[in-house]
């Protein structure tokens, strides 16, 4: 299957050391572009952001939260 697919890919990417770029998002707040690159933390506000997301995270995992969205 695809998982299969995936793993053969993954080991022949690492028997010619070949390394895939790291994801990267971001967001503008006001006037500002904030970059996000996986990994990466070196970012100002990286820890506030992480505790951000853990919370985010928290409750779309909560039963409560599918709820409101309906």
């Amino acid at each position: 299957g695809l998982w299969d697919e995936a793993r053969s890919l993954r080991r022949t990417m690492m028997q010619k050391d070949i390394q895939k770029m790291p994801g990267c998002s971001w967001i503008v707040v006001g006037q500002n572009t904030n970059l996000f690159v996986a990994g990466d933390k070196s970012h100002p506000s990286c820890d506030e952001i992480s505790l951000a997301l853990k919370h985010l995270t928290a409750l779309i995992k909560d039963n409560t939260f599918h709820d409101f969205l309906g």
